[in-house]
Formats: structure tokens, C-alpha cells, sequence
């Protein structure tokens, strides 16, 4: 019964939700219009593999109430043109559903990017998949505390008191005891980007391809910035040393350069921290400091976004989305659109400079760009 009046609760939630963004429907230049594929074949269904993978101990309800809300989907034709920002709110407005107040048990299939928040004393069991610590866990196995942003062992993982954070880096399952909120993946918007960005040859992807969904971690980032810094061919071949014990083989090179030139100092004496989840005003800083600007002088890192808003370079909805959910996607978006404006106090772009330097081709940016 409780099960049942809280599906049909977060069913009239979700609809009074839906029907208070359609004032925002119709796109403008401040508001980027959604195209069909968008809607078709990544949002819907994304909120269908929310609900298959929802944390309630009965789907039947569930499944019925997310089903309605289609059907108000459908009734305000979002297929043919509808604002990204109603999109976007509506789908944080579902992620936040699942948050379980009273503790519960729960075994569930993550997808790539996806977050568990655990209250203090949740316990979780990674069953399979890669995830990453955030926070205080203690290793029950083990007995012993798990530094933070390392990789979660295939063990009974306790959450601190002042609860603790896993984000999911691969597919997987999990098993659940305890107060946590789960907080699935947001909606892949920049699949052409990523597919641009190859072609122009900065960007080569990962063995599970471009890895949308994945966070944004540390090393991509300053390895991307060398690239967009027309450097690679330095960095690959520099065979200088570096005091981080912690870098992978495949960035050695890029991070060992990055050091020498004094792009980096580390987190510690001996330590990088590549896999430390990358936020949106973090890689903003990077961008900002490839087209010219400098950190303290201009900018204030921490609010990087605020004044890339400032200079035209994202809308304040874009800003927004970028802040609430930071994954590779993303990353490329942030990318791509830096790629065409001008660097500071100069007529040139950010393109036309990694083409002058060789790093792009001219045919390949005349491809890409038009």
C-alpha cells in the first residue's frame, strides 16, 4: 500500500511538473530547441531506463506511473521542437525521486555515470563494474578507511557519518542496506559533437568509444588541454620524469610534460589524483586559459561558468545543465564550442590557431565548421 501511494504521488509530481514547463516549450536563442532524435531516442529513453532500473521493491506501480507520464510527454508533442531547458528540468525533476528516507535494501544495475549518495551507516557491495569513492567509505572486509576518488573494491563498503558518494565509471551491479539517493546518468545531447571532434583529430575516445555518460576525470582533462594547445606531438615525445606515482601508462607522457611546463603541480609531492572527477567549472577554467585568459587576473576558478556566461561563450541554461550534471559529454560540448571563439585580444580563433599551428587540418576544419 505504501509502495502504491507513493507511486501515484510521484506520478501527479512528475505530471504537475511537465505541465508547469510547457510555457517554456518553444526554444529561443537563449534556449536551444531539442531536435526529434533528442527526444525519440535518447530522453524517453532515458526516463524508461530510470524506471527499469528504479530502486522500489515492486516495479509494477512504478512502471504504471512513469507510463502516464509518456503520455503527457506525447500530449505536448515534444517530438517536433521543444526547449532543452523544460527538457533538462524535467529529468532532474525524475532523478530526484529516488531518494529513500527510511532504509532500505536494493540490488541494482548502473549505467555509466550514474551516483549514489549514501547516508551515514548505508552499506553497499559492488557486485561488478568499475565505481569511484567520494567521501569517507570504511572497507568491512578489510577494516581499514578507503582514501577518497579510488576505485571501489568488489567488498562490503560502509559510509562514514557524514555519508559518502560512489559514481559509477562502467555498467555494473550493486547491492544497497541503508539511507541513499540514487541519481541516474543524464541524457547523451552530444553525440555529433563527439563524432566533429574525431574528425578534426582531437579527440580518439576510449576502448567502450566516446564514453558519454562516463564523468569527466583529472588526467582527460589536462590531457585534452595539451591537445588543444597544439602540443601532443611535444608531449608524446618528452621523456622527462615526474614525482607522481599515480599517473596511468597511456598519460605518462602527457602528464610528465604537463609538469615540466608547469601546467600542473599535483594534488601532493608524489601524487596527481587522475582519477578525480572533473566539474564543469574545472574544465571551464582550462578552456578559458587556451583562449587567453588567466586565472585570478581575469576569472575566479571556482566560477569559471559565471564568467564564460559573461563573455557569450554558454547561455545561462546551458550553464546550468553543465553544473548540475558534468560528464565527458559535457566535456565535448564545452570543447566544440570553444573551438570558435576568438582568443583574447586577438581576431583569430581558437581553431584557426590549432590550424596554423598544424595541429587540425585546414580541410578537416573546413569539413567540421563549414
Amino acid at each position: 500500500m505504501r509502495r502504491q501511494i507513493t507511486a501515484v504521488a510521484l506520478c501527479a509530481l512528475l505530471i504537475t511538473c511537465v505541465a508547469s514547463l510547457t510555457s517554456a516549450l518553444p526554444g529561443d536563442s537563449s534556449d536551444p530547441v531539442v531536435t526529434k532524435s533528442y527526444i525519440d531516442r535518447v530522453f524517453t529513453l532515458t526516463l524508461r531506463e530510470y524506471a527499469q532500473n528504479a530502486v522500489y521493491g515492486s516495479f509494477a506501480d512504478y512502471q504504471k506511473s512513469v507510463d502516464r507520464i509518456y503520455d503527457e510527454l506525447e500530449s505536448l508533442n515534444l517530438a517536433n521542437g521543444g526547449s532543452q531547458a523544460a527538457a533538462s528540468a524535467l529529468y532532474r525533476a525524475v532523478a530526484r525521486q529516488i531518494d529513500l528516507s527510511a532504509p532500505r535494501r536494493a540490488t541494482i544495475n548502473y549505467s555509466p555515470g550514474d551516483i549514489f549518495i549514501g547516508g551515514g551507516g548505508c552499506q553497499f557491495r559492488v557486485l561488478g563494474g568499475e565505481m569511484l569513492t567520494a567521501g569517507v567509505f570504511v572497507n568491512l572486509a578489510a577494516g581499514s578507511e578507503l582514501a577518497a576518488h579510488s576505485p571501489a573494491p568488489l567488498a562490503a563498503l560502509l559510509a562514514s557519518e557524514q555519508g559518502a558518494t560512489l559514481t559509477a565509471y562502467s555498467a555494473g551491479t550493486v547491492e544497497v542496506l541503508g539511507n541513499f539517493r540514487y541519481v541516474p546518468s543524464p541524457p547523451v545531447l552530444h553525440a555529433d559533437i563527439a563524432a566533429a571532434l574525431n574528425e578534426l583529430g582531437l579527440l580518439s575516445g576510449t576502448t567502450s568509444g566516446f564514453a558519454h555518460e562516463r564523468p569527466a576525470t583529472r588526467v582527460e582533462g589536462f590531457v585534452l588541454m595539451i591537445i588543444l594547445r597544439g602540443e601532443r606531438e611535444q608531449a608524446l615525445a618528452f621523456t622527462g620524469s615526474m614525482p607522481f606515482l599515480d599517473v596511468p601508462d597511456w598519460a605518462y607522457r602527457f602528464i610528465s610534460y604537463s609538469y615540466s611546463k608547469g601546467y600542473t603541480a599535483g594534488t601532493s609531492a608524489t601524487t596527481f589524483s587522475p582519477g578525480r572527477p572533473l566539474s564543469a567549472d574545472d574544465y571551464c577554467s582550462i578552456m578559458l586559459m587556451l583562449l587567453g585568459y588567466a586565472p585570478g587576473a581575469d576569472f575566479d576558478r571556482t566560477k569559471a561558468l559565471d564568467f564564460a556566461v559573461s563573455l557569450g561563450m554558454y547561455t545561462s541554461p546551458e550553464r546550468a545543465r553543465l553544473r548540475d550534471f558534468f560528464n565527458r559529454d559535457g566535456l565535448f560540448f564545452m570543447e566544440y564550442r570553444s573551438l570558435g571563439l576568438r582568443l583574447k585580444d586577438s581576431d583569430q580563433t581558437l581553431l584557426e590557431s590549432l590550424v596554423a599551428k598544424g595541429t587540425v587540418s585546414e580541410a578537416a576544419a573546413r569539413s567540421v565548421m563549414g
